[in-house]
């Protein structure tokens, strides 16, 4: 979260962040919107040729419809300011999709799928005659060290780092990632 404050220092129209989740049996978005319509129904639509859609109710412990999740911003959790989607929703957009593949379906079906998504974004914000004059891949940042602060942790937050370094020297990697996103 610290790098997320420091490097965050302008606002996009829409982020995309790509994630797979190795537990789902099909694809599905998380969206966090304001001042505009939601794109995920016609995301799910568009990638349901290449990869089926999670239709579960409930995904992830988030009430979700169709494949998609909107997330309840209101939840003391996300008031707090945890995790980097949280804060990268805070400061610098008013658009999120996280893009979510089943990495239990071949890599060309999840990159297909994912490939659809973008473009139902893109047609969004183009037809709405934007400037996508800057839409170009920002260049990299350059982080300094010695400029990057601590986020001050909560007892809750030094168990579970704790508990995924127990995870990783046991060899279970992925639930040890798993605790320590967490506290990112």
């Amino acid at each position: 979260v610290g790098v997320v404050k420091q490097i965050i220092q302008e606002r996009f129209d829409a982020i995309i962040d790509l994630h797979e989740d190795w537990e789902s049996d099909g694809y599905y978005l998380y969206e966090q919107i304001r001042d505009r319509n939601a794109l995920g129904p016609e995301i799910t639509e568009r990638v349901s040729p290449h990869c089926p859609i999670n239709g579960r109710p409930e995904i992830e412990g988030e009430i979700a419809l169709g494949g998609v999740i909107y997330p309840d911003l209101e939840l003391q959790k996300r008031k707090c300011g945890k995790g980097v989607p949280v804060e990268v929703f805070k400061r610098a957009t008013n658009h999120q999709i996280t893009l979510e593949s089943p990495s239990g379906f071949p890599i060309d079906a999840r990159v297909e799928a994912h490939l659809k998504a973008i473009d139902v974004v893109l047609e969004a914000y183009a037809s709405e005659r934007r400037d996508l004059s800057h839409a170009r891949l920002k260049p990299g940042y350059v982080l300094e060290p010695e400029s990057i602060t601590e986020p001050e942790l909560t007892d809750e937050d030094w168990k579970d780092l704790s508990e995924g370094i127990r995870l990783f020297n046991a060899g279970a990697y992925w639930e040890s990632h798993e605790a320590w996103e967490l506290v990112w």
